[in-house]
């Protein structure tokens, strides 16, 4: 998939494609992204490095790790690796609050 603007929202600089990036680097649509104007338009997420609409493992645990808080929004998610990686995710901020909880 590559990255594609939508009328209404300017192309994030971070989404070009330049002679030096390699094309079979998974790039998702940022247009149906729920996050494009939250996160995208701000930075927050990279196109072929940091997102969660990404076929891609990688990406997307990068996504949950700097997002953590997000993880438990895609529990349910119809990619198997997007609800492992949030699970897990997930999992390990319970984990956390609930040790610092107990404190």
């Amino acid at each position: 998939m590559r990255f594609d603007a939508t009328p209404s929202m300017p192309e994030h600089p971070e989404a070009r494609r330049g002679p030096d990036t390699d094309p079979r680097l998974p790039t998702a649509n940022c247009g149906d992204c729920p996050h494009r104007r939250s996160l995208l338009a701000v930075g927050r997420c990279r196109p072929g490095d940091t997102c969660v609409k990404a076929m891609s493992g990688r990406q997307i645990e990068r996504f949950f790790r700097t997002k953590p808080g997000l993880a438990q929004d895609y529990a349910g998610d119809a990619f198997w690796e997007r609800r492992a990686l949030a699970a897990r995710l997930a999992d390990s901020v319970g984990e956390t609050l609930a040790s610092g909880a107990e404190r």
